[in-house]
Parts: structure tokens; C-alpha cells; sequence
């Protein structure tokens, strides 16, 4: 089916992330468009697309001056000083095309580039997104305001595909569902088997030695598109959750661990990140545990202390959860982990101390290699434009954290804001 694919230009579209282009994007010199650079494969993307019914505009922040000029090039439609993720200029443009308003709103529209700002403007337009870093990385153009040449900060704002180069992105586009990451899959009824590839850290002495971790959903915060579960990781936590959801959420980890490239990597253990026993339910990841077939086998490596006290999640700093598990969390003294390559299943990714101090703790102890896997990853927020119909101030997205539902919230401030409480159910979901 059609889509509108709304594209960034630089960086994205051409190699002009250096900050000698910057005359040019800003309008104060003049270049011939057989001057720029283009990156490799995307004039090639842009033809394949079009030829398959795609309609394609380049939206960027540079001034109109140099992207009529690069839009020549692609032979494409262009929205030039957006000022990303601003969405109000990139949704008037849309407003005022029939079939892209139409195409927009109904879930056939993708925002793709190469900075959290394109993916913030993608889920603020509550269309899918790509991100794509078709560059080399140095630090001469890593810029921390727009987020160039930072890829961990763009995967945090939850791209719904993130492709290695134009091919990559070419099959996503011609088959999306299938390529969701695998539990957003489970809900979209598809076969696909993909991750979030959070990291990979290589040992410097043995380069067969490594830990990875990868994520299977994302749990976004605010608007976002329609694929990302935040619902069903708060339904997790609920004691009156069903057997088909716990289902769901096996059946995701178990399509990822069976797919020929990871289990090609023979691994020894399956284990878990056990609940406490203050947690509620008490066997919300022993349940999942359970139910899943990795052809792998399985054993409790993980032991709470009996001793301890608090929260987890009331430590909300990296090096505050570190030092939390360390005091805690222990490896099962009866199970020998040296040379073994292990997989551990854990629900949720949000500032990674987990996923790290587990992956060390096992290298530490001999492991081989270690493939840390979160049902969930906790997406940095995006605010919605709603505003409060009482008082003006902008609404919040929450959610019920009994039942996944999504609300709209003007936050008083018994709750942390400086709103009026009113709060408004979110009918569509979305």
C-alpha cells in the first residue's frame, strides 16, 4: 500500500553533517546541486519508492534557498525551516494535501532521519518512524543539541524501525509489520523476529567473548505511533492479568531466542531475573519464564538477598539501581557459569543498570558470552500539543498502571505539576 515518507535531508538524504555545510544551510552561500554529496543509496531508495507509489517530501530545518536546491536532485516535494520536532509547519503542509491528510491518518505515513529531533517530530505526528545513521560517526560533527551522530540517544526516543542502510530500509518499507520488534509483532499479527539493539560490548582480548542487549517492545512515554506497548507492560504488574497475555509475551521471546541467528550461537543457560518477594504479583517474570521454548537450557542463576530492603524502582538514578543490586542481587553459587554463554529475560530496560551490572557480573565470573533480553524498553518522553481545556496549561499522557489505559492528564500539583487535575480518557489508544 502507498505511504507518505516524510525525509531529513541532511545526514539522512546527503553527507552534510560537517560543519562546514552550515553556510549552506543556512542560506548565506550559494552551491550547485551536483556539488553535494549524497549518500550512498539513498537517490536509489528514493526512485525504488516512488516507482512503488510512495509519496516522498523532504522536511528540514535549512533554509529554503539550499533544500529547493538539493530537492531537484530526489525530483521530490520539500518543507524546508520546520524547526524539528516542532510538527505545526510539517502538519500544515500535510493539512493542505487531500491524500497525504488521508494517508496520515490512517497509520500510512513514516517520518525517517538520522536524529532524535526527526523521530520526536515522527511520534508528535503519531506516525511511524526510522531512524537510519548512513554516516561514519567522529567528533567533529556530534552535536549534543540536535543529537547528531548519537545513536543511543535516538534508539532511546524509540524509532518504530531502525534500519542499517537503504536496502535495509527498502525491505522494512515493503513489508512494515513484518519487521515491528518481535512482542509489537505478537500484537500486529506478524512473524517478526527483530530487536532494539541497545549495545554490544566486545571483550578487547577475545572478540568470540561479548554481552549484547536487546529489547523486544518499546514502552513509550507520551504520543507516540500505534505499535508501541506501554500498555501491556503495565498490565505485567497486574495480579488479574490473563494466561493469552503471558502467552503473547513467551511467544515474542521465544521467536527471537529460536531465530537461526541467535541460536546459531549455541547457547548453555536460559535464566531470569527472579522477582523479590515484596514484588506484586510475586511471579511476574517466573510466569513468563515458564511458558517460553528457547531450546535452550533453563536454570535459576539469580538469588535476592533475604535481607533486603526497598525498591528497585525507587532508585532512580543508574548509579543508585547499581549500587542497590550489588548489595542484592547474587549469582546462584550452585550453578558454575565459567566458558557457559547465557541468556537472561528481563521485563523492562529503563536506565540499563540492570542489564549491565547482570552482563558483567556473569563475565566476571568466567561466562563466555551474554545476550541480556528486556520484554520492554522505556522510550524518553514526547509531549503531546493537547492543552487543557480548563485552564490552558499542556496535558501529560499517562497511563493507569492497573489496566495499560491512557488518559490525558493536566497534572496537579499533589502529583508533581502545576495543572488543574482535570484528566480526559484517550478513546483511540493511541
Amino acid at each position: 500500500m502507498a505511504m507518505l515518507i516524510l525525509i531529513d535531508l541532511d545526514g539522512t538524504l546527503v553527507n552534510t553533517v560537517h560543519p562546514s555545510w552550515k553556510r549552506y544551510k543556512d542560506g548565506l552561500d550559494r552551491i550547485s546541486y551536483d556539488k553535494i554529496p549524497l549518500i550512498c543509496g539513498a537517490k536509489e531508495f528514493v526512485e525504488k519508492r516512488k516507482e512503488k507509489g510512495d509519496s516522498i517530501v523532504i522536511v528540514s530545518d535549512s533554509h529554503p534557498i539550499y533544500v529547493n536546491e538539493v530537492a531537484k536532485v530526489f525530483d521530490v516535494e520539500a518543507v524546508s525551516l520546520t524547526d524539528k520536532p516542532n510538527d505545526s509547519k510539517v502538519r500544515s503542509f500535510i493539512q493542505g494535501n487531500e491524500n497525504y491528510q488521508s494517508l496520515l491518518e490512517t497509520g500510512r505515513c513514516i517520518v525517517i532521519g538520522d536524529t532524535k529531533l526527526d523521530i520526536e517530530l515522527g511520534r508528535k505526528l503519531k506516525a511511524m518512524t526510522m531512524g537510519i545513521i548512513p554516516y561514519s560517526i567522529t567528533d567533529e560533527i556530534k552535536d549534543e543539541r540536535d543529537g547528531i551522530g548519537d545513536k543511543m540517544t535516538l534508539i532511546k526516543y524509540g524509532p518504530t524501525f531502525f534500519a542499517k542502510n537503504y536496502i535495509d530500509a527498502d525491505k522494512i518499507l515493503d513489508s512494515p509489520l513484518n519487521n515491528l520488534y518481535a512482542l509489537e509483532g505478537v500484537y500486529a499479527g506478524s512473524e517478526s523476529t527483530r530487536s532494539i539493539i541497545y549495545n554490544t560490548i566486545q571483550d578487547n582480548n577475545d572478540r568470540n567473548k561479548y554481552y549484547a542487549i536487546r529489547c523486544l517492545a518499546r514502552q513509550q512515554c507520551g504520543v507516540c505511533d500505534s505499535y508501541a506497548r506501554a500498555d501491556m507492560y503495565y498490565r505485567l504488574s497486574n495480579p488479574e492479568r490473563s494466561n493469552d497475555y503471558l502467552d503473547n509475551l513467551a511467544i515474542s521471546i521465544t521467536k527471537f531466542l529460536t531465530q537461526e541467528s541467535v541460536k546459531n550461537e549455541k547457547w548453555n543457560i536460559c535464566t531470569y531475573i527472579p522477582d523479590k518477594t515484596t514484588t506484586v504479583p510475586t511471579d511476574k517474570m517466573e510466569a513468563v519464564f515458564a511458558r517460553i521454548e528457547p531450546n535452550i537450557p533453563k536454570h535459576n542463576l539469580f538469588i535476592w538477598e533475604t535481607s533486603i530492603l526497598g525498591s528497585l524502582r525507587n532508585q532512580p538514578q543508574y548509579k543508585e539501581r547499581k549500587e542497590y543490586l550489588e548489595k542484592y542481587l547474587k549469582l546462584n553459587p550452585t550453578i558454575d557459569v565459567k566458558d557457559k554463554s547465557i541468556v537472561v529475560i528481563d521485563d523492562q530496560l529503563t536506565t540499563g543498570a540492570t542489564a549491565y551490572y547482570i552482563c558483567r557480573l556473569l563475565m566476571n565470573n568466567g561466562a563466555k558470552k551474554v545476550l541480556f533480553v528486556t520484554l520492554f524498553q522505556m522510550t524518553l518522553e514526547v509531549l503531546d500539543n493537547k492543552v487543557c481545556p480548563r485552564c490552558g496549561k499542556n496535558m501529560n499522557i499517562k497511563i493507569n498502571r492497573r489496566n495499560g489505559t491512557r488518559f490525558y492528564s493536566c497534572v496537579s500539583a499533589e502529583y508533581g505539576g502545576d495543572g488543574c487535575g482535570y484528566i480526559e480518557n484517550i478513546i483511540d489508544g493511541i
